[in-house]
């Protein structure tokens, strides 16, 4: 390997370990911020490796980059691809007044919920007061351990906000994004008064979210975009990338 060409996987590899470096200094932890370190971990390691393939003939050398240099640009383009529709989706306009508003979890911290979820029902929030006859559904069960379920939790924080409890469902028996939307649409049928409907979810979470909207048979769902703080958004970026490929593949 050229050391201009080791020179490039050095500076990658310290980029991705970079990258989570933010988010870990802020106390905040996910799983993909520890992919992020292992891919940056061996992009340095890279180059000793292909120091070591190399010395076992250059035929061997050639046919090893040659595949390894094509399942890692495949990658680069299949997670440009996915980044790009993400991308695209979080840029839906907000869905107009006149909907009742389905809000996803995401996560709670005892009675509290986490940073994520406060920005989903902050900006719920805000369309609830702008739109007094809108009605929202809190998603989310208890966990392992949890005291409150997250759809209880949501409900709290609400009615802190200002808004009448009595606008405010809960659906507490999910516990991923698929079981979110097949629940809200079970009790939004029990509840009647047909309305059109807006989810309520962070902007990178917008394609999945609005793709099993649709296959829990809410048609015609509207958007209401959370933003996400700037040092967590690569995390759960990478996070989203692997969520949606499982839809992809295995449905859920």
């Amino acid at each position: 390997m050229s050391r201009s060409f080791a020179g490039a996987w050095y500076v990658l590899g310290a980029i991705l370990l970079l990258i989570p470096a933010p988010a870990l200094f802020s106390g905040f932890t996910n799983y993909a911020l520890f992919f992020s370190c292992i891919l940056g971990a061996g992009c340095l390691a890279l180059p000793a490796i292909a120091g070591a393939v190399s010395r076992r003939g250059e035929r061997i050398y050639r046919a090893s980059r040659a595949v390894f240099l094509t399942l890692f640009f495949a990658f680069v383009a299949y997670f440009s691809a996915v980044s790009v529709l993400m991308a695209h989706s979080a840029l839906r306009p907000q869905a107009e007044a006149g909907c009742d508003i389905v809000i996803l979890g995401s996560g709670t911290d005892g009675s509290e919920p986490d940073m994520m979820l406060k920005c989903r029902l902050d900006t719920a929030a805000e369309y609830l007061k702008n739109d007094p006859d809108a009605r929202a559904v809190c998603c989310g069960g208890k966990g392992n351990g949890k005291e409150y379920s997250e759809a209880e939790v949501m409900k709290n924080y609400l009615m802190e906000l200002g808004i009448d409890g009595g606008r405010i469902f809960t659906e507490e028996k999910s516990a991923s994004t698929r079981e979110n939307l097949m629940y809200a649409a079970e009790l939004l049928t029990q509840l009647g008064e047909s309305r059109p409907l807006a989810v309520c979810t962070s902007n990178f979470h917008i394609y999945r979210a609005a793709e099993f909207a649709s296959r829990a048979g809410l048609e015609d769902v509207g958007v209401l975009p959370a933003p996400t703080p700037a040092h967590i958004l690569p995390a759960y970026w990478v996070r989203e990338f692997f969520g949606i490929s499982r839809m992809w593949l295995l449905g859920y």
